[in-house]
């Protein structure tokens, strides 16, 4: 099974790199990273499927950033915070808790980009469950 989409979206900064250590290894999660989870999950219910992926997952997400003073069919990476590695945790996390994947550590290939351009803010995205060959 394969779910794909496209859609514009305010993308949040906050990532699970704003979380707050405390004592004895306690941690917790600052308000914009609360915001950022609920968005995302937000986003991601309204691409459920029935029952969530389970099995071998692949993951490819592209998060287009909004520029402004680029020319209108220029592409740049976007190379700032936040990081990919802690967005990725942060979309991870959401999709469970959206139950559109069950365990991320299913999870074999993620591949994740931050680029820039003119258009509006909007993400991109394939999750799909790998499936053997027939043998």
């Amino acid at each position: 099974m394969m779910i794909k989409f496209t859609e514009q979206f305010d993308i949040p900064s906050a990532t699970a790199q704003q979380r707050g250590h405390g004592a004895h290894g306690k941690t917790w999660e600052s308000p914009g990273l609360k915001a950022a989870r609920a968005a995302w999950q937000a986003l991601f219910e309204r691409h459920r499927p029935e029952k969530p992926l389970e099995g071998a997952i692949t993951i490819q997400f592209i998060l287009w950033y909004h520029r402004k003073g680029l020319a209108p069919n220029a592409v740049r990476p976007r190379v700032v915070r936040p990081d990919v590695d802690n967005l990725a945790k942060v979309i991870l996390d959401a999709f469970m808790a959206a139950w559109i994947i069950r365990d991320d550590a299913k999870i074999f290939d993620l591949h994740a980009v931050k680029l820039e351009h003119a258009g509006p803010s909007e993400v991109h995205f394939i999750i799909e469950n790998w499936e053997e060959p027939n043998k």
